[in-house]
Order: C-alpha cells, then sequence, then structure tokens
C-alpha cells in the first residue's frame, strides 16, 4: 500500500512539468500510471487536469482526461452521470418540439423565443462540444452520413458526436428566420447546421434557399447540385430502402455505430463536482 501511495504521489506532475509536455506525453503519463483503483487513478487524473491549467492544450487534455475518468468510474456513478446527461437530450428534445408546434400552428414568432430560449444552453455560445487541436464534434442523422462525411472529407481529428442534435436547432432556427425574411441571420444559423452535418441535404436545401432568395444564383446552384448528388447518393438510397433492423445489422453501419457511439464528451460535461472534490483529497 506504502509503495502504492508513493508510486500515485510520484504521478501527479506540476504545472511547470506539464508545461514542457506535449498532449501525447501528459496523456501517455496519466495512462502509464493508472493502476486500477479508481480512487487513486481519479485522484491523478483531477490532479493532473487542474496542473495543466498554463497548458498550451489544456482544454485538450482535460477533455481527454475526462474521457478517461469516465471509462474508469464504477458503474453506479456513470449511470448517474448518464442519467443527467440524458435529460439534457430530453429537454432539447422537448423545446424542439414545443417550437416546432409554435410554428405549425402560425405563431412563428413564438416558435423563435422558443428556439432562441434553447441555443444559450445548447448552442455554441457556451462553448460545449467547441472543436479543438485533437477532435471536431459533429451530430449526424445516421452512422452512413458519418461514413459518407469520413469517406469524402477525410478528417484528420477524431470526429466525436455531439450527444443532443444541435443540427436540428440552428437548422429550425434558421427556418424560422428565413420564414421571417432576416436572410443575414438564417444563413448564419444554416451555415453553422451545415458545418456541424457536412452532408445533410436537408439543411443544404433550406441554405440554397437563403441563396437563391438573395440573388446569389452561382452559389444557390453549387449548393443545389451537391445537394441533389448526396440526396441519391448510394447510402442516402440504402438508407431509404433498406428497413431499419436490414441497416443495424449491417456490419460496417456496427463497426461505425460502435466508434461514432463510444463517445463520452456528453457525459464528461456534467461530472459534478461532489465526484471530483473528494479525489483530490484522497
Amino acid at each position: 500500500m506504502g509503495n502504492d501511495q508513493a508510486h500515485g504521489s510520484d504521478a501527479v506532475l506540476s504545472e511547470g512539468q506539464l508545461a514542457g509536455m506535449s498532449y501525447d506525453a501528459v496523456i501517455g503519463h496519466v495512462q502509464a500510471n493508472l493502476s486500477g483503483d479508481f480512487a487513486r487513478d481519479g485522484a491523478l487524473i483531477v490532479a493532473i487536469g487542474r496542473a495543466c491549467e498554463g497548458h498550451p492544450q489544456a482544454l485538450e487534455i482535460r477533455r481527454e482526461l475526462g474521457r478517461m475518468l469516465h471509462g474508469i468510474a464504477p458503474a453506479e456513478m456513470i449511470e448517474q452521470v448518464d442519467r443527467m446527461a440524458n435529460e439534457d437530450v430530453s429537454a432539447l428534445d422537448e423545446g424542439l418540439a414545443r417550437a416546432k408546434a409554435l410554428v405549425s400552428g402560425g405563431d412563428v414568432a413564438g416558435g423563435r423565443r422558443a428556439v432562441e430560449e434553447l441555443l444559450g444552453p445548447y448552442g455554441n455560445d457556451n462553448g460545449t462540444f467547441a472543436d479543438d487541436a485533437v477532435s471536431e464534434y459533429r451530430r449526424f442523422a445516421n452512422p452512413l452520413e458519418e461514413a459518407l462525411y469520413v469517406a469524402r472529407d477525410r478528417p484528420t481529428r477524431t470526429v466525436r458526436r455531439i450527444p443532443y442534435d444541435r443540427v436540428a436547432l440552428y437548422l429550425l432556427y434558421g427556418y424560422i428566420l428565413l420564414e421571417q425574411r432576416e436572410m443575414a441571420a438564417a444563413e448564419t444559423a444554416l451555415r453553422e447546421a451545415l458545418r456541424l452535418n457536412p452532408v445533410s441535404t436537408v439543411v443544404m436545401f433550406e441554405l440554397a434557399e437563403v441563396l437563391k432568395m438573395t440573388g446569389r444564383l452561382a452559389a444557390w446552384a453549387s449548393t443545389r447540385t451537391p445537394s441533389r448528388r448526396k440526396s441519391v447518393s448510394p447510402s442516402a438510397v440504402a438508407l431509404r430502402s433498406i428497413s431499419s433492423s436490414a441497416i443495424l445489422s449491417s456490419a460496417i453501419v456496427v463497426s461505425f455505430r460502435r466508434r461514432f457511439l463510444t463517445s463520452n464528451d456528453a457525459r464528461m460535461t456534467r461530472w459534478p463536482s461532489s465526484f471530483t472534490a473528494p479525489l483530490l483529497h484522497h
């Protein structure tokens, strides 16, 4: 026990020591010093997370440490964090449903207010799920869309899944702004939706409408063409013509789902201080 405690103490690096280490070196150091004991390992992860405050890649390090913490936590703790993350997803879904109902009922202004209330906690301004040097955060409607994106754009960073439908949020906002003829704001919202899902034909269509209505015919044509092409792509055709059960049984889709759905970043934003604070004093 004494040797384990000494080893754990040696594994905690100072801010000065961390400053001269690369992202990979910091993460590798933590991984090499994990013991399998959650209290000890959790204390190490939290301590390193605090000590990397001045590191140029502090954000990336802390996010990876958070994923690491989720991976080693006891089942009951993970269940509690997952439950809180799922509550976030449900709250956004319910909010979007209310906003859509208002718009469908003719109350576009009310729908806009409802969406703008959601932008604070679920939009990009809060900094959650912002791209960083090692990860990019996207939201695809299905695994085949991610496969199409990876094949077409060949991202060099790890593609991680935003747990709630931020694309739907910005798409609905763009649609409402378009209905209210606020073209510049509508375009901004729709381009954000397209950034989050670069292969969404639904978003492309709405963005094309903005470009058409603002007289940018060349840009409109270039947006419409890939939209048409993607809408009849093999993946899209497969998605329409094959039953959900058949798709999910496909080996390639299962492999994509396995990688696509294993991001724990949603949970990482929800680790309450009541979990991590005691680890600092272990």
